[in-house]
């Protein structure tokens, strides 16, 4: 019996001392492998074009301050060639010149072979052939309906480069040269999009890009979605253009929303008379070649009257060869100025105690108190005002039986009751896009 003790504990002193040698040799393996980030240490800033790196490992190997002058890469990209691999440092700091400028604090949480400064964050720097400088959206929420602009940029790899964008289910847009496209998402959610780039040898290199899509449904204030003509596009010089913006969202009370678009020329003159209406087209014809500026605003009917805008450019110039929506179009398509025959040509005014919210942001064209007339006075205060516009737009839309003297009042086209032509017609008599009323 004292036998087989003996000989059990001495099997289990052999096992323990495999055990620990194993042990052992997996921590010289564990060691090795903290070790696998290279030498090249990489920083990404913007605060400085002449960054030095300062650098130490405990007990061991240290840059004398400030530091050592980095290579730049281009692209805001710095590189330096340490004397150790990065998984041994302790720490380093980031000096902005020479003098030992601090741009960063003791960064000691090493986990990249690349620090970007502004954010504060690690990562493994991409030496793909390929390199992909850029990828986003012009919006960092979408929605479902809008139009969503993706834009890449790579440098490197052998002959023309060539774009794909997708989803996980979809292609948005094949490979092609083109390095922008537009996506339209048909159903909320959470994509993630990815570019894929190539070159002429079949080099390949990826990223992606998470968006969040929700329903406008679930928008309580107003939002663009889009307009037509696209962002950027060539108009034609001295030929009509219907711009149409398409909002969403922000639909309460009478679910309505009310869209104003102001134009300027390339001198910065306002080319039309500004003013919220149902319509969501407004055309013009540009006279000058260059950068007309298209400022649009989406409203809602509340008593905040919550407002959310966009603007777009577009250049004029004899040679188009982009789609244009010009006067050709049918003309249920295009809502003039002085077009009396459209009823959802309307311009919406805030409460009384809010009025200078209305059009603030236009010039001092609009006269919120008219003496000479009380022709569309529905409120019978003695004055035609915006509000009164406002009152028999809302009353039309909500489905109000106006009185006898309420008509008498309002009718202003005199066609014995009142619509939202008589809203109409009061608003541009404001903005004096008419002389007269009745």
């Amino acid at each position: 019996m004292i036998i087989k003790k003996t000989t059990v504990a001495g099997r289990v002193v052999a096992v323990l001392m495999v055990f620990a040698l194993l042990l052992a040799a997996n921590c010289c393996v564990l060691g090795a492998s903290a070790d696998t980030l290279g030498k090249t240490l990489y920083v990404k800033t913007t605060k400085t074009t002449t960054p030095y790196l300062y650098y130490w490992v405990d007990g061991g190997v240290e840059a004398g301050w400030p530091g050592k002058a980095m290579t730049s890469l281009g692209d805001n990209v710095y590189s330096f060639e340490l004397p150790v691999d990065i998984g041994e440092l302790t720490g380093i700091i980031v000096n902005g010149s020479g003098s030992g400028n601090k741009l960063t604090g003791d960064v000691k949480d090493i986990s990249g072979d690349c620090y970007d400064v502004d954010t504060g964050t690690w990562s493994m720097f991409d030496t793909s052939k390929i390199q992909i400088t850029a990828f986003g959206a012009d919006v960092d929420a979408a929605y479902v309906g809008s139009k969503v602009t993706l834009t890449a940029a790579a440098k490197g790899g052998d002959g023309n480069l060539q774009y794909k964008f997708s989803t996980k289910d979809s292609v948005i847009s094949d490979f092609s040269a083109k390095a922008s496209v537009i996506w339209e998402p048909k159903a909320a959610g959470s994509y993630t999009i990815t570019v894929d780039v190539k070159d002429g040898a079949g080099e390949t290199n990826s990223k992606t890009l998470d968006i969040s899509v929700a329903s406008p449904d679930d928008a309580e204030d107003p939002i663009f979605l889009s307009a037509s003509p696209a962002n950027g596009s060539k108009i034609k010089t001295n030929s009509s253009v219907t711009v149409s913006v398409n909002g969403a969202g922000g639909k309460v009370n009478n679910k309505v929303l009310f869209y104003k678009t102001e134009i300027t020329d390339p001198n910065g003159n306002v080319v039309n008379r500004a003013y919220y209406q149902t319509g969501n087209k407004v055309t013009f014809q540009p006279s000058l070649k260059g950068e007309y500026t298209v400022t649009m605003y989406i409203q809602n009917n509340t008593v905040k009257n919550t407002t959310t805008t966009a603007t777009y450019t577009y250049v004029s110039t004899d040679d188009v060869d982009t789609d244009v929506v010009t006067d050709s179009d049918t003309e249920s398509d295009v809502i003039s100025d002085t077009d009396e025959n459209t009823d959802s040509e309307v311009v919406t005014d805030t409460d009384t105690d809010t009025q200078s919210d209305v059009d603030s942001d236009t010039d001092s064209q609009i006269d919120t108190d008219v003496p000479d007339t009380t022709r569309g006075d529905i409120d019978n205060s003695g004055k035609t005002e915006l509000k009164d516009a406002y009152e028999i737009q809302t009353g039309v839309l909500a489905g109000r039986q106006f009185t006898a003297e309420e008509i008498a009042r309002a009718d202003v086209n005199g066609d014995g009751k009142i619509t939202l032509k008589d809203a109409s017609l009061i608003q541009q008599y404001m903005v004096g896009v008419i002389k007269t009323l009745g």
